[in-house]
Formats: structure tokens, C-alpha cells, sequence
């Protein structure tokens, strides 16, 4: 089982790859999901942090969703809460589109097909899907962060990193072997092409 990492985890797993000691304390000021990052790496580390969890979340993940959740209106709006990033009707509107708008700082049902957010009277049974922060996902939604949060900020901040991680892997999937450290290195010592001998 998946262990969850804090957030100063996640940055500090961000910057190893690149190289950089871990840090002790986060750059960037504000509460979740309404942060300003620093400029610094550990700034730039937490900035991906959150874009990918964002991601992640809006992914609609079934480990993300609280499922058959009634909302009773007595006709009008249906306010669902806050950092719902996905919907799905049940139970006589399953097939209706439906999503989510923001209006006037909340979250409300809204339905696509009759491009409006007010609903007749009764009870609307739906599955919701909630954003979170990086700190309160399971570890294989972590995991999954991580994997795509890693590959865009080592592509940023150290290219070249990436670029010779690029090239180990093409050099290892040529000579047909899995990509390690081991076989990246000898990849490297290896020529691509054979040589022909000397005559």
C-alpha cells in the first residue's frame, strides 16, 4: 500500500530530480487551492505540485468521487459544495449532461442540454467528483501526480536533465533492454551505430 506524502515531500521529491537539496520550508503564500509561488525552484516545485493534482482531480478519478449524493430543491438552483470539479446524474437523469458552473463564488448543478442551471422541484440524485490538495490524496493519486509533475518540471528547470534521460531511454529501448541506471550508463558507452571494422 502507498504511503501519502505532505506537501514539503512533494516539493522535495520534485527537486531531487534535479539535483537540489531538500528544503525545509515552501515558497509561496496563501491558502490552497488561491496560492502565489515563489520564483525559486521549491516556488516552481509546489506551483506543479498543485497544477497536476489539479489534473488529476478533474480527471474524475473513482477514488475522488462520493457517490449518490441527493440534492432536494423545492425548484432552482442546486448548490453542490465547494471544489466539485465533475458530475454525473443517477437515478432518472443518468442520461442528462450534466456539469458543474461556478456562480456567485459557489458550485451549482447545471444542465447542459437545457443550457440552465435551474431545475424543477424534487430530488436530484448525482455522483460528485471533489478537487483536493496534494497532501490529502491517496498515495496511488499521488503517485500518479508525482509521475506527470516530474517529467514537466525537470523539462523546465533542468532541461538538459531531461534530455539526457530522453536520450538514455532511446539508447536503451534501441539495444533492447529495460532503462536503469546500469543500462543507461553502459547506453551511453555503447556507440549506436556499430562500427565496421577496419580493413
Amino acid at each position: 500500500m502507498s504511503s501519502n506524502h505532505s506537501r514539503i515531500d512533494g516539493v522535495n521529491l520534485l527537486l531531487a530530480e534535479i539535483l537540489i537539496p531538500r528544503v525545509s520550508a515552501l515558497d509561496s503564500s496563501g491558502s490552497w487551492p488561491s496560492k502565489t509561488y515563489g520564483s525559486s525552484p521549491e516556488g516552481q516545485a509546489e506551483y506543479y505540485l498543485d497544477l497536476f493534482t489539479r489534473q488529476v482531480c478533474n480527471e474524475g478519478l473513482d477514488t475522488r468521487c462520493d457517490r449518490n449524493q441527493s440534492f432536494n430543491t423545492g425548484g432552482g438552483t442546486i448548490h453542490l459544495g465547494g471544489r466539485v470539479v465533475k458530475v454525473a446524474g443517477k437515478a432518472g437523469i443518468e442520461n442528462r449532461q450534466l456539469s458543474v458552473r461556478p456562480i456567485g463564488g459557489n458550485m451549482h448543478l447545471y444542465d447542459n442540454e437545457a443550457g440552465s442551471d435551474t431545475f424543477a422541484a424534487g430530488t436530484y440524485v448525482v455522483d460528485v467528483w471533489r478537487e483536493a490538495p496534494f497532501e490529502e490524496l491517496s498515495g496511488s493519486e499521488q503517485a500518479l501526480v508525482l509521475a506527470f509533475a516530474v517529467d514537466r518540471f525537470v523539462r523546465i528547470m533542468a532541461p538538459d536533465i531531461a534530455r539526457q534521460r530522453d536520450n538514455d531511454r532511446i539508447r536503451a529501448e534501441m539495444m533492447n533492454m529495460p532503462v536503469t541506471p546500469r543500462t543507461a550508463a553502459r547506453a551511453r558507452r555503447e556507440p549506436m551505430i556499430p562500427q565496421q571494422p577496419q580493413q
